[in-house]
């Protein structure tokens, strides 16, 4: 009995930790985050979206990264927004069309404009991003 209790002991302990470590959606999550960030691939569809969205992932998460590209390009292409809200209002339903809206009336998910791009020059003045970052030295906000 005392075994089995022990074990038992060690499975939680070992299980509790191991939630501290980051999944491999996370360090994906990241990755595309990251792209997004630097201006990689913002003009088309992400299939690390689609493929959260074919999964049902929350919907909090899709529309985070989908207005995350939105913000970070200055709008998506017609094709690239038009095509997402379908998939997204297929998928969660068109409940969720008031969503999108109110998404599209805050100016987090809109058309790309014809103005010049702003994003670059603000990640650079407010130093959002460090090109030449160490990830094994947290020296600021950038972690």
């Amino acid at each position: 009995v005392f075994a089995k209790s022990s074990i038992m002991s060690n499975r939680t302990s070992l299980k509790q930790q191991l939630r501290y470590y980051p999944s491999e959606d996370f360090f994906d999550s990241l990755t595309v985050e990251q792209e997004f960030m630097t201006g990689v691939d913002t003009d088309k569809v992400s299939t690390y979206i689609e493929d959260c969205i074919a999964q049902k992932d929350p919907l909090i998460k899709i529309l985070r990264l989908v207005c995350m590209q939105s913000v970070c390009n200055n709008g998506l292409k017609q094709k690239v927004l038009d095509y997402y809200k379908k998939e997204i209002l297929q998928t969660y339903g068109y409940k969720h069309i008031l969503t999108l809206k109110n998404l599209e009336r805050v100016g987090l998910l809109k058309p790309q404009s014809t103005m010049r791009n702003n994003y670059p020059t603000i990640r650079k003045t407010l130093k959002l991003w460090m090109e030449d970052a160490n990830e094994q030295v947290c020296p600021g906000i950038h972690f």
